[in-house]
């Protein structure tokens, strides 16, 4: 009988960490003015700019959208994004360490433990100097766990397990899809400190606050202005609200104003909580607008085209996996692949406000086609190189015994 832990490579991955909004979407406006009324104390970390990845104590290891690895002995031969999995070995084993310290500690003791984090890959430019403050390629920087139980909990057992979870490691929890036996338990000061004890790396901490002042501080803003970091991620400390403060670069201006405006409007008596709308608009709408009604321009669709493919394997590393036969799987891992990128830049492009009509489309599916014709003409050119280097080598062999 299969583990009810088991993930299959290549399959569809369902425990993700939530798909985290800017701070200035439309759908989010109403839960940002709860914030901002309550004031609620925040969470303040650095976001990486990497690509959401997660490390199971069972072994395997998933991207936002796709299972990489069934267990941990594959991550030696395994790449994403053209970066080696090699070092989660020694993450794994800390996981286990800690996985076997945090069962301890429940009653129920039958799940598993879920590192979540950002896993760095190499830039061409190292845009926000990672190099200099030592964030480095190949390395998971962790943003929060997750247990995930056999079993669906009791009202009672999830009563008590939530009492204990905010014990140990904070009072944030955050919703998931399976609210009776996954648990997230998002960044903190506790979980900062558990997790840098036991020797994980972390994604940077910035620190705690109440909302409006970190809205407001001068210090952040000008970094985010001067792009000099990615962004911020805000967790509400005791709520598990979650959000993220960046420059909006090109695309969703148009929702972002209409969030902007409608924060406005409902704070003209409160000085305070406008001066906190007022930052939010200088850093989110900071960039020069895009007009909705024309297809996405060549710098919008390379990065929605970046934002798709990290969230999957890199397609020559996939290519790779076919091993002697890769003329024979090409086929149907290229339109596979197609069908997916272009799936999650339409999706992107209809959240950003864009009118996704039929010309749209064609347009969409012409540059994914020739961006992945690129891809597969450089892996092949790479391949018969290898394979010729090879057997050269071999005849030298022969020739020379």
């Amino acid at each position: 009988m299969m583990s009810k832990f088991k993930q299959v490579k290549g399959a569809e991955f369902k425990l993700q960490w939530p798909p985290i909004l800017n701070a200035v979407s439309e759908s989010l406006v109403t839960e940002i003015q709860t914030q901002l009324t309550e004031d609620e104390l925040v969470c303040v970390t650095e976001k990486i700019n990497g690509s959401n990845l997660c490390l199971s104590d069972r072994g395997w290891v998933a991207s936002r959208r796709q299972v990489i690895c069934e267990r941990i002995e594959e991550v030696k031969s395994s790449k994403f994004q053209g970066q080696s999995l090699a070092q989660l070995k020694d993450v794994h084993s800390k996981l286990k360490e800690a996985s076997d310290e945090i069962r301890e500690n429940f009653a129920i003791k039958n799940f598993e433990l879920i590192l979540f984090g950002e896993f760095v890959t190499n830039t061409p430019q190292d845009q926000f100097c990672y190099a200099l403050r030592e964030i480095k390629p190949g390395q998971l920087y962790s943003f929060g766990l997750a247990l995930n139980f056999e079993e669906n909990l009791s009202e009672d057992e999830i009563r008590l397990f939530q009492d204990k979870a905010r014990r140990l490691f904070g009072d944030c929890l955050i919703s998931s899809r399976f609210p009776a036996k996954f648990f997230i338990l998002g960044f903190s000061a506790k979980l900062s400190l558990f997790l840098k004890e036991r020797l994980f790396n972390i994604v940077p901490f910035v620190g705690n606050d109440s909302i409006r002042q970190v809205f407001t501080n001068k210090t952040l803003v000008e970094k985010l202005k001067n792009r000099e970091l990615e962004g911020f991620v805000i967790t509400g400390v005791s709520s598990g609200f979650i959000t993220k403060w960046k420059a909006t670069k090109d695309g969703s201006k148009t929702s972002h104003r209409a969030a902007i405006s409608a924060l406005k409007n409902l704070n003209q008596g409160n000085s305070e909580i406008l001066e906190a709308v007022l930052s939010l608009e200088s850093v989110c709408l900071s960039e020069k607008e895009t007009d909705k009604s024309q297809k996405p321009g060549s710098r919008l669709f390379s990065s929605l085209l970046r934002s798709a493919t990290s969230k999957y394997p890199n397609l020559h590393d996939t290519l790779s996996s076919l091993g002697e036969d890769w003329n024979l799987g090409l086929p149907e891992v290229h339109r596979n692949y197609k069908a997916t990128i272009v799936a999650e830049v339409q999706k992107d492009l209809i959240e950003q406000g864009f009118k996704v009509n039929s010309d749209c489309m064609k347009s969409i599916e012409g540059r994914v086609e020739a961006v992945i014709m690129n891809l597969v003409k450089s892996w092949i050119s790479i391949k018969v190189k290898s394979d010729i280097q090879a057997q050269f080598e071999t005849a030298w062999k022969l020739l020379r015994d």
